[in-house]
Formats: structure tokens, sequence, C-alpha cells
């Protein structure tokens, strides 16, 4: 089975945040590449705890749910989005990586 790697999670969500928020992107390109990094990083960790038999998918789906929230945070205050916009665009990223990334654990994550 393939590695999950920060890199390729990525740039599949960098992409996703720009067709959810079409010319709002450019306001904040730096800041969704920034939070798309910091969510794939938590992904792939995920993966690796996983992979060792060190987390479970509560705790796992946990880790996902605090990052989501920083995310939120971070968008809300840098760029002045709407929650519903932040929320959809949040959704669709993982919505995006949700094959690969559950597909590499074994079971649901997202």
């Amino acid at each position: 089975m393939t590695e999950l790697k920060i890199v390729d999670l990525t740039k599949e969500m960098v992409q996703s945040f720009n067709i959810v928020l079409g010319e709002d992107s450019q306001e904040i390109k730096a800041f969704a590449m920034e939070q798309s990094r910091k969510l794939a990083t938590c992904l792939v960790r995920i993966g690796e705890l996983s992979a060792k038999n060190e987390i479970d998918q509560e705790t796992a789906q946990r880790m996902l749910e605090i990052e989501k929230l920083a995310v939120e945070s971070v968008c809300l205050t840098i760029s002045g989005l709407k929650q519903s916009s932040i929320n959809n665009m949040l959704t669709t990223a993982l919505t995006i990586v949700k094959p690969i990334v559950n597909s590499k654990l074994g079971w649901l994550l997202i």
C-alpha cells in the first residue's frame, strides 16, 4: 500500500480550496497553502501511528477534528470568510483526499 505523503495531500487540498473559494482564494492563498499542509501533516501522522498500531479510530478522529477547528479558526481570523464558506472549503478538501486516506488506514477516518 502506498504511503501517505504530505506534499501530495497538500496539493490536492489546495486545489480544492481554490475551487471552492474562487476569487477569494487569491486573498488567502498563502494561508490556504499553510493550512492544507497542516491538515496533510495531521493525516500523515495519523497514518504513521495507525501503521504502528499506536492509535485507534476514535483518537484519530479527535486529532483530525482538532486540526479542522484550528484551520477554521485561522481562516476566520485572517480572511474574514463566512463560517459556511470555511466549512464548505474544509469539507471539499477532505472529500478529495478521503479515498486515499481511508484506504491507507484501512478504516474510515474522513
